[in-house]
């Protein structure tokens, strides 16, 4: 990891959250930078928006959406702000958990529009999970088991 540096905000925190599970990854100071830096990347209205982690292209050539919240960004990064020991009471944290909330769909997931064209969005289905997994972390739903 050391000899190839992640390039986008969503692989620094894939390593955020690598490193909670295993020392030695990134140094408690890289470990705080990735947590400012994705703190820093909040929406307004206290989402994410995946397009903003990263620099992807989309294959269809349309611009990517990175001020619109969607349900990977945020669960993605509340989830990997809890493994990395950021407080379910820091008041960031409970405005992208009132985003969930909100922005579940009848179907009971959340949307994600694909980084790639506008005809099928599978990245829903992760954004999905990450969001129950947020929620989770923050004691908003029981957990199975």
């Amino acid at each position: 990891f050391r000899d190839n540096p992640p390039p986008t905000a969503h692989h620094r925190a894939m390593l955020l959250w690598a490193s909670t599970y295993t020392d030695g990854i990134l140094t408690k100071k890289q470990q705080t930078k990735t947590v400012e830096e994705l703190l820093s990347l909040q929406g307004k209205d206290g989402g994410w928006a995946l397009a903003a982690l990263g620099d992807w292209k989309r294959a269809d050539k349309k611009p990517q959406d990175k001020t619109t919240s969607d349900g990977y960004g945020t669960g993605f990064v509340v989830y990997v702000l809890r493994r990395a020991e950021v407080s379910a009471d820091d008041p960031r944290i409970e405005k992208a958990i009132s985003w969930l909330k909100k922005n579940q769909r009848h179907s009971g997931r959340w949307f994600t529009r694909s980084l790639n064209k506008d005809n099928h969005h599978f990245i829903s289905h992760a954004g999905s999970a990450f969001a129950l997994m947020a929620l989770a972390e923050c004691g908003q739903i029981n957990r199975g088991k």
